[in-house]
């Protein structure tokens, strides 16, 4: 084990690595130390393909493609030492060596290694092929006649439509890797950084696939099934298309429990109130992550004798540092469709972990209920109290607004129609448990389903108020717009899949009707007792504490569910969704104001 600092980065890597490494015996003891997790080939991307390296023009119309690679060593590297990346074709025969640009290392210190970003020199050697390609990383020694392989494995290389692209180029293929073996093989490990060497919390890494930075992470540890921390996740790195389409990309997002640290040899002021060392409490330990307020992945390990129990599996393949493996299972579908058994012959460029056994089927604690399709079903499979000591919904603070597009997704000619989601926001009074998030169901007038809303909340204390909004077209509801009217439903309730607690909060129902756009209506405001709301775009409120300033037949939504206390009542009518409609002859200036 080494003594852990901050490292001296030899080449600084701005772009997206692909890991995938088959294992070699690393250099001798006073050589280098290879970090086998960190080994990472990317693809570079040209817009261009030249079949015929010596043909005056290229394939203007047809993207190819070449490697780098790029990996983290330990110290020591001695003075002439160089890497270099070989590169080869599927059927094994050379394709190109690159020099990796190499530094001097000194003892116990991190650097990075990688081959130089792709520049013009390369293209005329770039392919469009697809499969598995075989490749080294050799380390050479002038000095002291060293040549060997530090490294060696192989990545396979698939392609897929190029999307979002004009008519004429949509036989254009991108570029991506196949790394589905990545979601399983997690590391856990005690984290020195940060000048916390005397008190190391507890920090684990996973990998997700299209969990850009944007997206809510969160991880929660339990103890023997007793919540004892929550981390915010971040993405320490990633492995990106060229196209960067989110569907193919892989993010590794790094979790640290701050209230969870290995042991205490701090002699400062500091008493830790408030903090588990794991040295004092064994257990059985589970971290459950939280994508999107969903659960997506699980993972255990025990604590015994006051250190974290080794499964032996990063000792038994060499894969440097100290860090262990840490299996993790996944939990449904958000990283799209698997290949469930992938780790087990292409982990680590098809060097599969000994030892080592994984999961991606969803353990018992994250079964859920099937999606609801009726109004019926929501209520029959949301319809618990709500937990004591949880969350209030606080009624006199919701508000639902008529979210209108100018489009219609049902319609060839989308822009001569209108249509509506709903949107809003309410708050809610702690505690709020961390992994909690509300979910606003909407319910046709017939009662069917119409759309689900997840909205998170952050964790909130004791008598904290928390803000929840309900995105509407900003929400990626664009598609679900509406024209109907009539008579909807709606249903708040609460779901943590961290814990599995469900709960009703609240059901009610609005009013919604329509009306022809004018031109005059179209630049009327109107005033709300909370707001200004412009009625050309339909941000109505429905709220039983809010109603309308001097209301008219098109300015108003009614709503039922509320207790509404009677002095505060306000006279509530229909709402108006405002319809599209083509626009009428100009009118004079008497005619406009008359209207």
């Amino acid at each position: 084990m080494f003594s852990p600092r901050f490292a001296r980065t030899v080449a600084l890597v701005p772009v997206v690595w692909l890991i995938n490494v088959m294992a070699q015996p690393s250099c001798a003891a006073d050589g280098p130390t290879l970090l086998k997790r960190t080994v990472a080939v990317k693809l570079h991307r040209y817009l261009r393909y030249w079949p015929n390296p010596a043909a005056k023009e290229p394939q203007y119309n047809t993207y190819s493609w070449v490697p780098q690679v790029k990996l983290e060593i330990l110290g020591p590297v001695s003075g002439g030492s160089q890497f270099s990346a070989e590169f080869e074709k599927p059927n094994g025969a050379p394709w190109m060596t690159i020099k990796m640009p190499t530094q001097e290392v000194g003892d116990d210190e991190i650097a990075t290694i990688k081959t130089p970003d792709a520049d013009d020199a390369l293209e005329k050697k770039a392919i469009t092929g697809i499969g598995t390609f075989p490749f080294k990383i050799r380390l050479k020694n002038a000095l002291t006649g060293q040549n060997e392989v530090f490294f060696s494995g192989k990545y396979e290389v698939t392609k897929y439509p190029v999307p979002r692209v004009p008519a004429n180029d949509k036989n254009k293929m991108d570029f991506c890797t196949v790394e589905d073996w990545r979601v399983p093989i997690g590391f856990l490990w005690l984290n020195p950084a940060d000048d916390n060497q005397n008190t190391p919390p507890v920090s684990a890494q996973m990998w997700f696939r299209g969990a850009s930075e944007g997206t809510e992470m969160q991880a929660l540890l339990f103890r023997d099934g007793q919540q004892v921390d929550t981390a915010r996740g971040y993405t320490p790195d990633e492995i990106a298309t060229p196209s960067s389409e989110n569907s193919t990309n892989w993010y590794l997002w790094q979790f640290t429990f701050t209230k969870v640290r290995g042991f205490n040899k701090d002699t400062s002021a500091n008493n830790w109130a408030g903090t588990l060392f794991l040295d004092k409490s064994p257990g059985i330990y589970e971290i459950r992550v939280l994508r999107a307020g969903k659960l997506a992945r699980v993972a255990k390990f025990s604590v015994e004798d006051g250190q974290i129990a080794d499964n032996g599996i990063a000792t038994k393949n060499k894969l440097g540092g100290i860090r262990q493996v840490l299996p993790v299972s996944v939990v449904g579908t958000a990283d799209g469709t698997l290949k469930a058994d992938s780790w087990k012959t292409h982990a680590f460029y098809g060097n599969p972990l000994a030892g080592f056994s994984a999961s991606v089927a969803a353990p018992s604690l994250a079964s859920k209920p099937p999606t609801p399709t009726t109004a019926a079903a929501v209520e029959e499979t949301t319809d618990q109290p709500a937990p004591a000591g949880g969350p209030t919904l606080l009624k006199s603070t919701l508000v639902i607004r008529a979210d209108r597009m100018q489009r219609f997704w049902q319609q060839p000619n989308t822009d001569n129609y209108w249509s509506w989601v709903p949107e809003g926001h309410f708050s809610v009074l702690g505690p709020v448990p961390a992994g909690t998030k509300f979910v606003v169901d909407f319910t046709k007038p017939n009662g069917a389903l119409w759309t689900s809303v997840d909205c998170l909340c952050d964790a909130a204390g004791e008598n904290e108020v928390r803000n929840v909004g309900i995105a509407g077209s900003s929400g990626h509801m664009d598609k679900r717009g509406i024209t109907d009217v009539g008579t909807f439903g709606f249903n708040i309730r609460m779901v943590n899949e961290a814990t599995g607690v469900k709960a009703n909060l609240m059901r009610g129902k609005f009013t919604v009707a329509k009306f022809h756009k004018g031109n005059a209506l179209q630049r009327s405001r109107i005033s709300l007792n909370t707001m200004s709301i412009t009625t050309g775009g339909c941000r109505l409120a429905i709220c039983g504490r809010i109603g309308c300033v001097n209301p008219k037949p098109h300015h108003c939504m009614s709503i039922s569910g509320l207790k509404i206390p009677v002095k505060t009542t306000p006279k509530l009518r229909p709402m108006c969704f405002i319809r599209a409609s083509k626009s009428p002859a100009p009118k004079s200036k008497q005619a406009r104001r008359a209207q």
